[in-house]
């Protein structure tokens, strides 16, 4: 039963941490926030309006609520060959993604439901994981430039993903903008799971005064 707890305490850190994650992706205020974190407002020579319309139709293609990437822009689309083909990439590792959150989903589901009244553990099991977890993030915000190369070496077979600075995408979405959104969807996560773990120990007290 206590390999059991660890298993399913593991999938309830994936969960959690790709939940966190989905979160952000799918609202376009986030974006627009970090863009203005990032003085994409200033630096880009394109219209206020037209960010905030990137931002909204970024944050929808992502998640599957828009067909395509299309912003016309001057007559012609803001975004070229190269950069609608790597966001297309992007988007099907996004649903691999929220298959597979699914996937942990219920697998912990059947797990909480075998492990019954230690289900509790699962919970403090979790926080520890998160901890670890919080740690390589924190290692990987330190050394952003270099995670930030070796995950597209890892995730993609092709060299699409390395854009000209001419590029509108990666002017929009600059590297700062991706520190940003690994270090909110990191804090989110880490306080999810602070909730869980004190949602465990207050059913262990309680237990223990029966």
């Amino acid at each position: 039963m206590k390999s059991l707890s660890w298993l399913a305490a593991l999938l309830l850190v994936i969960v959690i941490l790709i939940s966190s994650f989905f979160l952000l992706v799918s609202s376009p205020d986030v974006y627009q926030w970090l863009m203005k974190q990032n003085n994409v407002y200033q630096d880009v020579d394109l219209p206020e309006n037209l960010i905030d319309r990137a931002a909204v139709t970024i944050a929808e293609y992502m998640t599957g609520r828009a067909p395509h990437l299309l912003i016309e822009y001057q007559g012609d689309s803001l975004f070229k060959a190269q950069e609608v083909f790597h966001m297309y990439e992007v988007r099907r590792i996004f649903s691999h993604m929220r298959t597979g959150l699914i996937f942990c989903g219920l697998v912990l589901a059947g797990l909480v439901i075998v492990l019954g009244k230690q289900r509790n553990q699962v919970f403090l099991h979790q926080f520890w994981l998160m901890l670890g977890l919080f740690g390589l993030l924190s290692m990987a915000a330190l050394f952003f430039d270099q995670a930030f190369l070796w995950m597209h070496q890892l995730l993609f077979n092709n060299v699409f993903w390395a854009f000209h600075p001419s590029h509108y995408l990666i002017r929009l979405l600059p590297e700062g903008f991706f520190l940003g959104f690994l270090l909110l969807t990191a804090v989110i996560a880490l306080g999810l799971s602070t909730a869980c773990y004190l949602v465990g120990r207050s059913d262990r007290k309680l237990k223990s005064y029966e």
